[in-house]
């Protein structure tokens, strides 16, 4: 089976340019069922899968107590390779064992259910770091909403304290430690977002006793190379479990970088910040054209005045 999965890698690369993130997602969702049906590696997935295969590898799924529509989105990428055996004429497979069964799954309209917790709750945690990168680093996840890797991504000069404006330009690749250009949902774009007075004066402590060095990246490891996402993790772990005693096992219960973007939706949701302002600050998609056409012409000024009046305020 090994040189149907290389054409089909080299047929999603020519014809669809797929990133490398969706490019490594793909083979980690075909590596993992392959070895459910006995192989050892993504290049080890059988012509003659059954549905029951195909049961097995969702059971695993539902294992991780993933929401459906992360379930959906794993089997899909093999039913993928499935229907290109299918469409491909050097490539003798006539049926797809995933069809039926991705038919019936549920339609992923529940969602994964997040640790509540309060602005009080986060400020506390925020001010029992008493690390100033680590602080720092919370601290902006809480107020920015950016992604993990977005994070790893900024440079020292990312950071415009004059302005008060935060330039999202890349993120970094964790898998391979490549920075690429645009926002990590696959979109080469960039984006602004608004430094408020608390987030300022927390960058502005972290900057002035960040290590001297000729390595542009705004956050460091101990021996002065760009932090990564593996460090964000560790870090944050660390000062979770020191202030609540433990971080969970699951979604529903861990607190995560990630966590911090659906916090931040929910607080400048409630204080009434503009949806689509909401959306230009995470670095979405428009859902609506309406709102693809607002995007283009909205003004920073306007995203700042928006952030600022329904941003958390830890007390900093």
């Amino acid at each position: 089976m090994t040189g149907a999965v290389q054409d089909y890698f080299m047929e999603l690369e020519i014809v669809n340019r797929i990133s490398y993130e969706y490019r490594r997602r793909i083979h980690a969702s075909l590596r993992e069922f392959a070895t459910i049906c006995g192989g050892e590696t993504e290049y080890d997935v059988p012509t003659d899968a059954t549905e029951s295969d195909v049961m097995r590898y969702i059971t695993v799924l539902r294992g991780r107590d993933l929401c459906d529509d992360t379930v959906r989105s794993y089997l899909s990428f093999v039913r993928g390779f499935y229907n290109f055996l299918i469409e491909r004429p050097d490539h003798t497979c006539a049926y797809n064992p995933c069809t039926r069964l991705c038919r019936k799954l549920p339609s992923g309209k529940r969602q994964t259910r997040r640790p509540p917790k309060t602005t009080a709750e986060v400020a506390a945690l925020i001010k029992s770091i008493t690390r100033p990168r680590d602080r720092c680093i919370v601290t902006l996840l809480a107020k920015t909403g950016i992604r993990r890797g977005e994070l790893c991504g900024l440079n020292r000069d990312d950071v415009d304290l004059n302005n008060g404006v935060l330039h999202i330009h890349r993120h970094l690749v964790d898998a391979t430690g490549d920075l690429q250009a645009g926002r990590k949902n696959g979109r080469d774009v960039e984006t602004d977002i608004p430094i408020d007075p608390e987030l300022r004066k927390v960058l502005e402590v972290y900057i002035a006793l960040r290590p001297r060095t000729s390595n542009p990246a705004l956050f460091l490891t101990y021996d002065g190379a760009r932090l990564g996402g593996r460090g964000v993790g560790e870090a944050l772990q660390k000062w979770i479990v020191r202030h609540w005693g433990n971080n969970g096992n699951h979604t529903s219960e861990k607190i995560t970088a990630h966590w911090f973007r659906a916090f931040l939706t929910y607080e400048l949701s409630i204080n009434g910040c503009n949806p689509v302002v909401i959306a230009a600050i995470r670095g979405d998609r428009a859902a609506r054209m309406q709102d693809f056409y607002t995007m283009q012409v909205l003004e920073f000024n306007k995203i700042r005045e928006e952030y600022l009046k329904a941003a958390p305020v830890f007390g900093l």
